[in-house]
C-alpha cells in the first residue's frame, strides 16, 4: 500500500478524534498567525476531517519521475505557487495538490503537503523537487478553477485557502464537478459524498 495513503488515513482519523473531543467556541491559529482550518471545523456546512481527508478521499496516486528537460526550476518552498504557474502556462498540464515524499526524505514520517503539475499519462513534473519524490498523491484541479482562484497571482494552495475560509473543505468540496479536472475520473466516481457527523 502507498506510504502517503497510509499515512493520510490515519492523519484524518487522528483529526476526527481531535475535532469530536473539542468544545465549541476555541479558536486554533495555524503557522504565521493565519486560521487554522480546526477553527471553522464545527460549522454546519464543513465536511471533511482536514485536508488529509480531503486528499483521501478526491486524490490518487501518481507516477515520479525526474524533472523533464525543457522545464525550469521553481523557488524552493513555493510549490504551489510553481506549479499554478506551469499549468497556467501550458493546457496540456494538470495541477494538481496534495501529499508527498521528497527523495532525499524518503520515510512515512516526512510526508509533505505539496503541488505539482501531471502530463496526460500521470507522469509527475514537479518544478520544485528537480529530483522528484518517492510518492505523489494528490487531487487534479481544472485549469479553468485554478485560474479563477490565481486571477491576480499564483496560489501557495488551493485546498487550505485560509483566506476564503477554506471553501473546499466545506460544501464546494463535496461538488467535484466544479473544481475536479475532467481529464481524469474520479476515483469515487462523480459524487456528491458523505456529510460528516460529529
Amino acid at each position: 500500500m502507498n506510504i502517503v495513503v497510509m499515512w493520510l488515513r490515519y492523519q484524518s482519523k487522528r483529526n476526527q478524534e481531535t475535532i469530536r473531543r473539542r468544545k465549541r467556541g476555541g479558536i486554533y491559529h495555524g503557522f504565521h498567525g493565519r486560521k487554522d482550518w480546526r477553527a471553522s471545523a464545527l460549522q454546519r456546512d464543513w465536511r471533511f476531517y482536514g485536508p488529509e481527508d480531503f486528499v483521501l478521499h478526491h486524490g490518487r496516486c501518481w507516477k515520479p519521475q525526474p524533472l523533464p528537460p525543457g522545464y525550469r526550476i521553481g523557488k524552493l518552498g513555493d510549490c504551489g505557487r510553481n506549479a499554478c504557474r506551469l499549468a497556467l502556462r501550458r493546457p496540456d498540464l494538470t495541477y494538481v495538490e496534495g501529499y508527498a515524499i521528497a527523495k532525499q526524505m524518503a520515510s512515512w514520517e516526512n510526508y509533505l503537503g505539496h503541488s505539482w503539475v501531471v502530463d496526460q499519462e500521470r507522469r509527475v513534473i514537479d518544478p520544485t523537487w528537480p529530483e522528484g519524490g518517492v510518492e505523489y498523491f494528490g487531487v487534479p484541479f481544472e485549469t479553468s478553477y485554478v485560474a479563477s482562484i490565481c486571477k491576480k497571482s499564483p496560489t501557495p494552495t488551493l485546498i487550505e485557502r485560509w483566506w476564503d475560509d477554506f471553501p473546499l473543505l466545506r460544501v464546494p468540496g463535496t461538488r467535484p464537478k466544479a473544481w475536479y479536472s475532467k481529464r481524469f475520473d474520479h476515483p469515487m466516481g462523480p459524487g456528491p459524498f458523505r456529510r460528516i457527523r460529529y
